[in-house]
């Protein structure tokens, strides 16, 4: 029961790491293009309380829940995939930490340029797109490191095994050669489709 409580807090810290990026990113993107510098002040605020709360919990907590369930699981740090998800981990985290600086860094310019009631200073706009930059960087290491988070099992990206060595998973792949046992299949397999401009051929009916 623990394994399975610890293996949900990881994948719910990593659907917690790319949804906040990506709400983050949307409301300042929003905000910008709008140029009111009340509006970005605002949501400058709201971006950076969401980054300490959320990202920053989902941050510590990722490394922990994924050491524990690889020790769990009888994996070795050292593996392939393993060592690839932490570099990946790490370098998404580099871009991360200056996003969060530039992001207060334009709060309170726009917060000074609402308080003299004047425009957006050169140096947000400078920060904007370099923000912009390290935000798409951060979001491709991040999905690298989602697909990097895969066995030789075969089995997809949810899981890490179970502690009997059995791996398990939210969402598992069928075996090689095993179809699915719909009723209809046998039938759908054996008929051949209707050529160009042919009409599907109707099924007889019984004697």
């Amino acid at each position: 029961m623990l394994y399975f409580l610890v293996k949900m807090a990881h994948i719910i810290g990593a659907a917690v790491l790319l949804g906040t990026g990506a709400g983050i990113a949307f409301f300042m993107l929003v905000a910008h293009l709008r140029g009111d510098p009340r509006e970005i002040a605002g949501v400058a605020r709201t971006v950076v309380l969401a980054d300490f709360l959320f990202t920053a919990s989902a941050v510590v907590l990722q490394p922990i829940t994924g050491t524990w369930l690889a020790w769990s699981s009888g994996y070795s740090l050292g593996d392939g995939w393993l060592a690839a998800s932490i570099v990946l981990y790490l370098v998404t985290g580099a871009f991360w930490l200056p996003v969060v600086w530039m992001q207060m860094q334009m709060r309170d310019l726009a917060v000074a340029a609402v308080a003299t009631d004047g425009k957006l200073p050169a140096r947000y706009h400078r920060l904007f797109w370099w923000w912009v930059r390290l935000r798409l960087s951060g979001f491709r290491g991040r999905a690298d490191d989602l697909l990097a988070d895969d066995r030789p099992s075969g089995h997809s990206i949810l899981g890490l095994g179970s502690p009997s060595g059995q791996p398990t998973c939210l969402i598992t792949q069928p075996e090689r050669g095993a179809w699915p046992t719909h009723p209809a299949l046998p039938r759908l397999i054996a008929e051949p489709s209707p050529r160009r401009g042919q009409l599907p051929r109707r099924p007889s009916r019984p004697a």
